[in-house]
């Protein structure tokens, strides 16, 4: 059994940056977390976008569900003003651009935010996502709800799943 400690930085470095954003995920990494942890919920034309509510009324000005909105629209929000004025203008990043940002330095732990049972596309455009990058090899996807799970490992066997 592996016994070596992971710094793992839960929504990035969340208590210095504004959670699930850019910056939090590039301050983990300078920091020197071995892993990311982040959310993910499907937009309204389909990309996987990193935020921890399936709303935008937490950590943007605006208000209603994601699954709602444009990628164009969520793009539009100001997710770090709510943190802290400095981070005012920081949008809600796609999990491509994650990826993107962090090359292929740390490993990534993504949740599939949502309760329904009924599939909605999150699966498979975090699949996508995780292949075009090809981090399949360094990603774990989770989730409180089994049956995104049992997509995930139906349409990608290859990846790692973990019940929360």
């Amino acid at each position: 059994m592996d016994r070596t400690v992971k710094n793992i930085a839960h929504r990035g470095a969340s208590a210095l940056m504004p959670e699930n954003t850019l910056p939090a995920f590039q301050l983990a990494m300078e920091l020197g977390a071995d892993e990311v942890e982040l959310d993910v919920v499907r937009c309204a034309t389909g990309e996987a976008v990193v935020i921890h509510n399936e709303t935008v009324d937490k950590t943007t000005e605006g208000t209603g569900a994601v699954a709602d909105k444009s990628l164009a629209e969520l793009k539009e929000l100001d997710a770090g003003s709510w943190f802290d004025q400095r981070f005012r203008g920081t949008t809600i990043p796609t999990l491509d651009e994650v990826f993107e940002s962090l090359g292929a330095t740390l490993a990534v732990n993504i949740e599939l935010k949502g309760e329904s049972l009924s599939p909605d596309g999150l699966e498979l455009a975090v699949i996508e996502s995780v292949r075009r990058h090809g981090m399949t090899d360094r990603v774990i996807i989770c989730s409180f709800n089994p049956a995104r799970l049992w997509r995930v490992r139906s349409q990608a066997p290859e990846l790692r799943t973990a019940l929360i």
